[in-house]
């Protein structure tokens, strides 16, 4: 009996290319199907039995990988947030140089007398606070008055008063030592060019804002003399060094420093002092610098 050939013909079942093919499978060449790899290890092998899983090879179609973006989104979407704050950054800092400029320009009319001149009496803060008794004043508000003088005697009598913001007038700090249980003072715009505080004054006061006045640097140890104080505003005052020795103020956490002329290429002084004498006081958690010319932490020697 002749020996069955192992060849087998199969029609011809797809087009490829526009074209009829035809496919030949042998034992030794196996039929390659395009579409998904089959798992042909249910089949049976050539004496009949199952073929062992553990031998045989599945092979599978190896996809290209998907190109990745020049850039992660989220890498964008932080280039995005970070021009975003710049430029809200930016236009915050032109906001307040045109605001300080427009106060500076209303106390100058003010100066040259276009503005009624006012005295700090009891008067005016009985109706600053909307109190008619001086012993139920808290809280007065007292911005742009044209203050120029202050009655001392009258501010013994508000001895309940905790906060006071005497902005844009012409008040020196000194002239408001008799309001005893003061815990929060803004003196900003004041014209104030040095500080002259003597022991006992503002023993409770907290909250201390000097901005965009001219206090000299030489000063700033006098108001090391206030026990209490937690909160130091000093922007805008055209600082460029500090003192060596902060040490003396013992509870001070918030110190602003911005707004002023302290710059990396300083000639007067090294940027590294300035570091230096920051880091005398003990306590401080929070320290503002912005808008200055600095270009980074120097190394402390």
């Amino acid at each position: 009996m002749a020996q069955a050939s192992t060849e087998m013909h199969l029609p011809a079942t797809s087009d490829l290319d526009g074209g009829r093919f035809s496919l030949r499978a042998t034992q030794d060449r196996p039929i390659d199907l395009p579409g998904p790899p089959v798992d042909s290890s249910h089949l049976p092998g050539e004496n009949g039995q199952r073929p062992d899983p553990r031998t045989v090879t599945v092979q599978r179609r190896v996809m290209p990988r998907a190109v990745p973006l020049p850039m992660k989104i989220q890498a964008l979407n932080e280039q995005v947030d970070l021009k975003k704050a710049r430029r809200s950054k930016a236009i915050n800092h032109r906001k307040r140089r045109k605001n300080r400029r427009r106060t500076l320009q209303r106390l100058a009319s003010a100066e040259e007398g276009l503005a009624e001149k006012k005295i700090l009496d009891g008067f005016l803060l009985l109706h600053s606070c909307r109190v008619k008794n001086p012993q139920q004043a808290v809280k007065s508000k007292l911005v742009g008055e044209n203050i120029v003088e202050v009655e001392d005697g009258d501010l013994l009598f508000f001895q309940n008063l905790t906060y006071l913001n005497i902005s844009e007038n012409r008040v020196r700090l000194e002239q408001l030592a008799n309001l005893k249980s003061l815990r929060e003072l803004h003196v900003q715009y004041n014209f104030i060019k040095g500080i002259q505080l003597e022991p006992g004054m503002f023993q409770t006061l907290e909250v201390l804002s000097l901005g965009f006045n001219s206090v000299p640097a030489g000063h700033i140890p006098q108001l090391a003399q206030l026990p209490s104080l937690r909160v130091l505003d000093l922007s805008g005052n055209e600082l460029c060094i500090l003192p060596e020795d902060l040490s003396a103020f013992a509870k001070l956490e918030e110190l602003d420093l911005s707004s002023n002329n302290f710059s990396s290429d300083s000639v007067v002084v090294e940027p590294g002092k300035l570091f230096k004498s920051l880091s005398t006081i003990a306590h401080l958690k929070r320290l503002n610098l912005g808008h200055n010319a600095l270009k980074g932490t120097p190394r402390l020697t």
